[in-house]
């Protein structure tokens, strides 16, 4: 199973953001890359990510041109909604890196 969107919702002050799952189809192409990263940067949150790790883990053994990172990370944040209302979850160092900026709180949560 793989996810097949990422949603995110203002909650007055605080972002949700809700995985559904399903069978592996067109759609879930296009957010898996955008979603691994996500993953790979709360997983370090408020750190530095290098680029180059980032490309390590969403594309493991595969060459591929930092601009295919540019490219998932836009979509990532459109998803997010950064920088639209004054959020901003994701922040660029250049030529470094990536860091997840905004608050983080764990919670476990069963429908």
């Amino acid at each position: 199973m793989l996810p097949m969107f990422v949603r995110s919702r203002p909650s007055r002050t605080r972002w949700t953001i809700s995985l559904s799952w399903a069978r592996s189809d067109t759609r879930t192409k296009s957010i898996v890359r955008p979603l691994e990263i996500l993953i790979a940067l709360l997983e370090c949150h408020g750190e530095l990510v290098s680029k180059q790790d980032l490309m390590a883990r969403v594309w493991p053994n595969v060459f591929v041109e930092a601009a295919n990172l540019t490219v998932h990370m836009s979509a990532l944040r459109r998803a997010l909604r950064d920088g639209q209302g004054g959020n901003r979850f994701i922040v660029n160092i250049p030529g470094r890196g990536y860091c997840f900026v905004a608050s983080v709180a764990m919670s476990a949560h069963e429908n």
